[in-house]
């Protein structure tokens, strides 16, 4: 079940730069920065990409911080060139890592935009891995909780398009996930937002 939660409205986000199979924001990256926005301390931004969600991030308040985690090279040095273009180097940092494997301390905020295509699908329409899951979904489901602050709070968008959507759906339910709201695509597809709030 959907809770129509209200989140804020994204009326004016920084744009950033992208190149080669580095994502580029979409309608899912603003879907999940709506969540994101509201909340304050320092951020996890996983597969973070150009570095989308952690610039604008920290670019709603004064005393925000965010780390930006890539398991890609390519992505991380496009993220740092987004933050230092913004004048955010000194509050934006980043982290080669397969996901946790390589990130230490704890989080007030996690954001996770995922890749969450099967390769037939990505075959189709693209040759951009970054948005073909191999299994990474269900590994942040398990291992991010561990990494928040008490009070912490985890977002999550997933996609009714996934092979596997609803095997996904019925873990994160089953783990205490709620569904904040759905965003409707076309052609079929829902995005979903999820968030953990650590008690």
């Amino acid at each position: 079940m959907v809770e129509r939660n209200s989140l804020r409205k994204i009326t004016d986000v920084l744009p950033v730069k992208a190149r080669g199979n580095v994502y580029w924001p979409d309608e899912d990256s603003k879907f999940l920065l709506s969540a994101v926005l509201d909340e304050r301390g320092l951020l996890l931004d996983m597969g973070c990409g150009s570095g989308f969600i952690a610039i604008n991030y920290v670019a709603s308040g004064e005393n925000k911080k965010a780390v930006c985690v890539d398991i890609d090279e390519e992505a991380l040095e496009v993220a740092k060139e987004n933050a230092d273009e913004y004048g955010f180097s000194d509050r934006v940092s980043f982290i080669r890592s397969d996901l946790f494997s390589n990130v230490d301390g704890n989080y007030d905020v996690i954001a996770f935009n995922p890749p969450y295509l099967s390769l037939d699908v990505v075959n189709e329409i693209s040759r951009d891995k970054a948005i073909h899951d191999d299994g990474v979904i269900e590994r942040f489901i398990q291992e991010a909780p561990k990494y928040l602050n008490p009070s912490g709070v985890i977002f999550l968008v997933t996609s009714t398009d996934h092979e596997r959507s609803d095997e996904i759906h019925s873990l994160l339910e089953g783990l205490g996930w709620k569904s904040l709201k759905k965003r409707p695509m076309g052609y079929g597809e829902d995005l979903i937002l999820w968030q953990y709030r650590k008690e």
